[in-house]
């Protein structure tokens, strides 16, 4: 999600409306979401040992529900529409969700496995994510419970010739030692990568001793001064290598999961159901008492994830800001 910040920077339109919601947020102190991130299916092709989604069951809205609900969030604002799953491209009805999204102004993008990339068209995509946490075949098979290392590679290697895209990586100890690998991989198809580190939030979840996390965040820093396609920021990176805590700020993500439940403040510490959009208005669950005390956290320090550390620290922060858009503008 926060490559979607990123990479907003290129279509005008989804721009001002982070300008407006920025402004809002941080001028007048309204305490309103910036991204929809919207949790399309639990149902996934993969079985990744960090993940609990996949295990998860539900019904999901329809298709005309999710139009309701789009439109509903450009009204109050929100710039940035992020489908995620389980696997969204398992819904077949993906292409018209993003479709509409677009026609609602909003900057949109996707993260996926990439099994089932060439199988959909998704045109006017503002912004493709593929995860891929190795390069190694046997590794591969053992983090996501396939053996598709080939397929997912060969779909990468398709969809960077299609889309604005990056690979994102979540680091454990299991693949620590694939920085560079990986960063030439990317570097070499000329899309972008990112970096985060595992949050351990179940039982038997992958894992990261304090030891990797620092050394290997201190090598994607040195790596970054080298290749333009690590889109993390340095003020990231560093803040993962010396472990410091930030101000979370859950509630400019909005998450929304597939039956329209809304969760808050994130699925990484005790959360509560606070509304469902098929049945309240967004205006009402972004407003009520029950959103706003369950999104405020603090310093939790639970986790490390991009689509809250960046959003986060850009709008509580204003020198944050001004050298996060400078790096967005050099990259």
């Amino acid at each position: 999600m926060f490559e979607g910040v990123v990479s907003i920077f290129s279509n005008a339109t989804p721009y001002m409306g982070l300008v407006k919601v920025y402004f809002g947020n941080r001028v007048l102190r309204k305490k309103r979401p910036v991204i929809f991130a919207h949790m399309v299916t639990f149902r996934c092709n993969m079985r990744c040992h960090y993940c609990m989604y996949w295990k998860k069951s539900g019904e999901e809205v329809s298709l005309g529900e999710v139009v309701k609900m789009l439109k509903e969030a450009s009204e109050e604002g929100l710039a940035i529409y992020t489908a995620t799953g389980g696997e969204p491209l398992l819904r077949n009805d993906i292409e018209q969700i993003v479709s509409a999204a677009r026609d609602y102004g909003f900057y949109t993008t996707l993260v996926t496995n990439g099994l089932l990339l060439k199988r959909r068209g998704l045109s006017g995509l503002d912004l493709l994510t593929v995860s891929l946490d190795t390069l190694d075949r046997e590794k591969f098979a053992r983090i996501t419970g396939v053996n598709a290392l080939n397929e997912v590679v060969d779909a990468i290697k398709w969809a960077s010739e299609r889309f604005r895209m990056n690979v994102n990586v979540v680091v454990h100890e299991e693949n620590a030692n694939e920085i560079f690998r990986l960063v030439e991989f990317a570097d070499s198809l000329g899309i972008g990568i990112t970096f985060e580190p595992v949050s351990s939030y179940f039982a038997g979840c992958a894992s990261i001793s304090p030891k990797t996390l620092r050394r290997t965040f201190a090598e994607i820093l040195r790596l970054k001064r080298d290749y333009r396609c690590i889109w993390n920021t340095e003020g990231y990176l560093r803040l993962v290598m010396e472990t410091q805590n930030f101000p979370c700020l859950p509630y400019f993500l909005l998450r929304v999961n597939p039956d329209g439940t809304v969760i808050a403040p994130c699925y990484e510490v005790d959360h509560v159901a606070v509304g469902n959009l098929t049945s309240q208005t967004l205006k009402s669950v972004v407003s009520s008492d029950a959103f706003i005390k369950s999104c405020e956290v603090g310093e939790c320090g639970k986790c490390y994830l991009l689509c809250y550390v960046e959003p986060s620290m850009v709008f509580s922060s204003l020198r944050w800001a001004v050298k996060s858009i400078y790096g967005i503008l050099k990259a």
